[in-house]
């Protein structure tokens, strides 16, 4: 019978030692949980436009930021800056030197609204056909689209008569043409303030 070195004895006896070794109880402490990431600060919502609200005497940007006025007499600067935060880019400046009042200078902005500026101040706005309905309205929910039948509920005060225009109308300091005569007529352009007209 073979015998084996003792160094061998020795070397089988640590391993059958280690492998009947129990494993070590585990901690009684909960693992720690790792630190939650800070919140992230709320982020501010930007000012987004609802709706213009007409004013005869100037706009008024219904915003979620707060609405803001913008009154005739105000620098054009100061309104072409307003405008073009909230709506957008306005057109390139036009003038024409015949309009009635003395050279207007315009500027269009989207979905038919023109700002009119006299000696370098806000003097009017005016609406066109294209604008949609119910993007610019009167505090009474009235703008281009409105029907003669709306126009009259709303401001049962308003003239209507028979011009070289159409069928125009003035409210106060608001003035407009409908498509017609009849209740379903629309209101197709208001303006209020100075205007460029031919009649």
């Amino acid at each position: 019978m073979t015998r084996l070195p003792a160094i061998a004895l020795a070397l089988i006896s640590l391993s059958l030692a280690a492998c009947g070794k129990a494993a070590p109880p585990a901690s009684a402490e909960p693992a720690a949980e790792p630190a939650a990431a800070p919140a992230p600060a709320p982020r501010r919502a930007a000012p987004v436009v609802q709706g213009v609200q007409l004013q005869d005497g100037g706009l008024k940007l219904i915003v979620y930021a707060g609405d803001s006025e913008i009154k005739f007499g105000q620098s054009m600067k100061a309104t072409v800056t307003a405008l073009d935060g909230q709506l957008g880019p306005g057109g390139k400046p036009t003038v024409n030197s015949e309009c009635g009042e003395g050279p207007v200078t315009f500027i269009d902005w989207p979905d038919g609204l023109t700002g009119l500026f006299q000696d370098g101040k806000f003097t009017g706005w005016s609406l066109d056909r294209d604008s949609p309905k119910g993007v610019y309205v009167t505090d009474k929910r009235i703008g281009v689209g409105s029907t003669r039948a709306e126009l009259l509920a709303a401001y049962p005060e308003a003239k209507v008569e028979t011009s070289t225009l159409g069928e125009e109308f003035t409210i106060g300091g608001y003035d407009g043409i409908l498509s017609g005569k009849a209740a379903d007529a629309k209101v197709e352009t208001l303006w209020a303030g100075t205007a460029c007209v031919f009649r």
